[in-house]
């Protein structure tokens, strides 16, 4: 599967798995503001490709019955945490490593780091240098919509684009959207595909029952009546 439609896929229950972000999250005054033009040295752009293969390959393994394998969570996460380092000691440096700086390839492993990445505060820091790749042609308006979402779900508010699921019961269910009667347009001005289609790629990502937006779904069978 290409690297970006699975990250898509996995990115969902990312918020299930997140430690608390500390200080110095936050990238640096060099990331800040205007981001330099240079284009990124290769060994940078090798560790950023690197990088993004060692996320797929661990959550190649990735179901929603796997996160009830403590040994398996913290291997996932201790990689998640060194990858995270290294990309923020890169935005530090050189901005955000888009498809102009870095390459599509670079770049979408890039982006697979952020998406996983325990520092929280890192994560809010850079968004708004993701939103000026996007005004660019640099980046996918659908990347930025998958980061926007997991800030505000973390923020304890409704997410926007209907990308963030919580792992319930056995189930994946949809996080509180707003505005949904409006959600199916917000989807389509970034991007991505109908909530149906990506409820069916979760269902088969992670071989779990899906509950989308605005969906009760069957009660969990420790809440069932007895005899049904």
């Amino acid at each position: 599967m290409h690297m970006r439609t699975t990250a898509a896929a996995v990115l969902v229950i990312a918020t299930l798995l997140g430690a608390g972000c500390g200080p110095g999250d936050e990238p640096g005054a060099e990331g800040d503001g205007a981001e330099p033009a240079a284009v990124l040295p290769d060994s940078v752009r090798g560790d950023l490709v690197r990088m993004g293969v060692e996320d797929q390959a661990i959550r190649a393994e990735l179901t929603a019955g796997r996160l009830q394998d403590t040994a398996f969570v913290r291997r996932m996460l201790a990689g998640d945490s060194a990858r995270s380092l290294r990309l923020r000691e890169i935005v530090h440096r050189w901005g955000w490593p888009d498809t102009v700086k870095a390459g599509p390839e670079a770049a979408a492993g890039a982006f697979l780091v952020l998406q996983h990445s325990p520092l929280h505060g890192f994560q809010e820091a850079v968004l708004p240098m993701l939103e000026a790749s996007v005004r660019r042609d640099a980046m996918a308006a659908a990347d930025v919509a998958l980061l926007v979402d997991r800030v505000l779900v973390r923020q304890g508010r409704p997410q926007r684009y209907g990308t963030q699921f919580d792992l319930r019961d056995g189930r994946l269910v949809a996080e509180p959207v707003e505005d949904l009667e409006r959600l199916a347009g917000r989807r389509r001005a970034m991007g991505l595909p109908p909530m149906d289609e990506y409820i069916r790629l979760l269902e088969e990502s992670y071989d779990a029952p899906v509950v989308g937006p605005g969906e009760r779904g069957p009660a969990p069978d420790s809440l069932r009546p007895a005899g049904r």
